[in-house]
């Protein structure tokens, strides 16, 4: 197990030494990622990285090389904080929990009204398809403000696969909308 180094103002010039000390000992070349005998002695000095933490600290380098990186002016940075409290605010999510209920329960209704109409010859429910319109445009905007709330990580947070999800199902029903505006994503 690792060991966090010592608070005490001696303890840290003492830890300050070794860690100088021991760099010093180490030629250059040995402090490649790929040689664990470079890095085993000077373990014992560091506190561990949590993934989520690694995973950040890369994303943040690789847009810092990228050159795309500016700082947040202050409009910007009280939007993205307010954006950020709704979307995890319990009131956000109670709201989206509930429209997936209701687009299930709507998606069930749908399909036996649908397939009785094929079965008397009717003329498809005009209704249904507006319905189906404004859960589409709900869950699209769902999606958008929870992207432009965690921009990049609503790809590398611990709920990634379920945003990832997300966006897959919005973009098909979209596609399914665009594609077949008379019947909907269902048809």
């Amino acid at each position: 197990p690792t060991q966090v180094p010592p608070t005490t103002p001696d303890a840290l010039q003492m830890h300050d030494e070794v860690l100088a000390n021991a760099e010093q000992a180490l030629p250059p070349k040995k402090l490649a990622h790929d040689d664990p005998r470079a890095t085993r002695h000077l373990s014992f000095y560091k506190i561990p990285e949590t993934r989520m933490k690694r995973r950040m600290r890369l994303l943040q380098k690789s847009v810092e090389d990228l050159g795309i990186h500016r700082r947040l002016s202050t409009v910007e940075t009280l939007q993205h904080r307010f954006l950020w409290k709704l979307t995890h605010s319990n009131l956000f999510n109670i709201v989206a929990s509930a429209a997936i209920l209701l687009n299930a329960a709507f998606l069930g209704i749908s399909a036996q009204v649908d397939l009785k109409e094929v079965i008397n010859g009717e003329t498809p429910s005009e209704v249904l398809s507006y319905v189906e319109i404004c859960f589409c445009v709900w869950f699209t905007f769902e999606l958008v403000v929870r992207l432009m709330a965690e921009q990049f990580t609503f790809f590398y947070a611990s709920e990634w696969k379920m945003n990832l999800l997300d966006l897959f199902l919005v973009l098909v029903t979209v596609l399914g909308m665009v594609l077949n505006p008379e019947g909907g994503a269902s048809s």
